[in-house]
């Protein structure tokens, strides 16, 4: 099981490489068009030709503007591959699946980190999150309606259930 996570940080940091090359590289190549757009439309304005001007100028706007909008597009995926994959504070429920983390579930009550097969807080006694405790004392999933360990039907307290 651990092996597999390991797998999936692997393969979440080679994405983010991946991106931030990916969009590096789309920048500075936007940027390159950009100037190009600029020396011809600079080359059309000094032109004496008219087909030539209308051309240089029309085309080199056009680069321009074009360049610019890919140029945003690669500059807003590199802002957010460098914001990828950080540390985080939380519950693994509440959607916090980074470095980390993803093996850390906390207490919805007092907060406390919890073990990864916890059926209760381990600190203020808290049942985790779709679990159910017979009056045998064992632990039930909150679907269950006859618990695992004696054969009786469960009673549902409101005070010791907490459903997803």
């Amino acid at each position: 099981m651990k092996k597999e996570k390991k797998e999936v940080y692997k393969e979440a940091r080679y994405g983010r490489k991946a991106l931030m090359v990916f969009s590096s590289v789309l920048l500075a190549i936007s940027i390159g068009i950009i100037a190009f757009g600029i020396c011809l439309v600079i080359e059309g304005c000094k032109s004496d030709v008219a087909s030539s001007i209308a051309f240089n100028i029309s085309f080199g706007v056009m680069l321009i503007l074009l360049s610019l909008a890919s140029g945003s597009i690669s500059l807003v995926m590199l802002l957010t591959s460098l914001g990828m994959i950080k540390n985080n504070q939380g519950n693994v429920k509440d959607g916090n699946r980074a470095i980390g983390t993803i093996n850390i579930s906390k207490c919805d009550k007092c907060g406390s980190q919890l073990t990864e097969n916890a059926a209760f807080c381990h600190k203020c006694g808290c049942p985790v999150d779709g679990t159910v405790a017979c009056q045998c004392g064992t632990i039930n999933n909150i679907e269950s309606e006859f618990c695992t360990g004696c054969g009786k039907a469960i009673e549902r307290d409101v005070s010791k259930t907490t459903e997803k």
